[in-house]
């Protein structure tokens, strides 16, 4: 039986295409959008607004995801959880460590790694300690900053850089999701949608967009450059890209609304789990 895929992308490389000069439709890209955090790098505009409301002129803002290179993901957002998942991965280390050497996790609380090496552990053989300060290494360059460039740190943390790629590429990594590429017949590089960053653009300075807006233009109207909704930082005219295709741009939209709209449920009652994992039926529809 064949294994069923829930990822359009997997199942089928996105083929964008051109887009429709003069318009800005639901799965347009178009150049010189913002992203908070990303103020000096290319930032690419996802327009999520309504079709029909486009279709209708009913929309007085055009709302879009900003969409920015894998590389610079990598350098932001993804340097974040790979940090955070380096951080606990190391902890958690240190804790198995301290119980392998029956040492209670409370000293934590009172001495630093550090200081551990040259009380608790002082007596340590050679090989074990070099094993716990490479811990303290690993633990002090994700949770403190960094004491080496970053391709070193990206080369220290390689399996989990590759397992956060991995995730991203299968839509796994909540908030974000994974673009082949923005120009029709580009090398497929790699982008990340910011689904946690919607925003929006007016719907006269949208209009200017789909036509193709200089920034010489956007910048000598006033009412336009003190919108602060675009970024001439890497291009130097916004304008309209690419098109993303059904499915693709439906399933982007779905991830963006469970996003949004998912419930949280508290965990079942550990007590009844366990019961209900013991239960032995003698035969059909009688537990035992």
């Amino acid at each position: 039986m064949r294994k069923k895929i829930s990822h359009p992308s997997l199942l089928n490389p996105m083929k964008l295409t051109d887009a429709r000069i003069g318009k800005l439709d639901q799965g347009t890209i178009f150049t010189c959008a913002r992203a908070e955090r990303y103020r000096n790098q290319h930032v690419y505009g996802l327009v999520i607004t309504a079709r029909c409301d486009i279709d209708q002129a009913k929309f007085p803002v055009l709302n879009y995801i900003p969409v920015v290179t894998l590389d610079d993901w990598l350098m932001v957002d993804g340097l974040d959880i790979i940090r955070d998942r380096a951080e606990k991965e190391a902890l958690g280390k240190i804790r198995n460590f301290l119980k392998a050497q029956s040492v209670a996790e409370s000293v934590l609380i009172s001495q630093t790694l550090r200081e551990l090496l040259s009380t608790t552990f002082a007596d340590l053989k050679k090989k074990e300690r070099e094993k716990f300060e490479d811990l303290i290494g690993d633990y002090d360059l994700a949770s403190s900053g960094f004491s080496m460039d970053h391709a070193g740190f990206f080369a220290r943390f390689e399996s989990l850089k590759s397992g956060v790629i991995d995730e991203l590429i299968k839509h796994k990594v909540g908030g974000y999701y994974f673009l082949p590429s923005v120009y029709p017949g580009e090398a497929r590089d790699g982008y990340v949608a910011l689904l946690r960053e919607a925003t929006f653009v007016p719907r006269n300075l949208a209009m200017l967009i789909a036509e193709g807006l200089e920034q010489s233009w956007f910048e000598k109207d006033a009412a336009l450059s003190t919108t602060n909704c675009l970024s001439f930082s890497r291009d130097d005219f916004a304008m309209p890209i690419s098109q993303i295709p059904s499915p693709e741009i439906e399933h982007l939209l779905q991830s963006f609304s469970l996003m949004f709209g998912r419930i949280g449920l508290d965990d079942p009652d550990p007590e009844l789990v366990s019961v209900l994992r013991q239960r032995i039926p003698n035969r059909a529809g009688v537990a035992k």
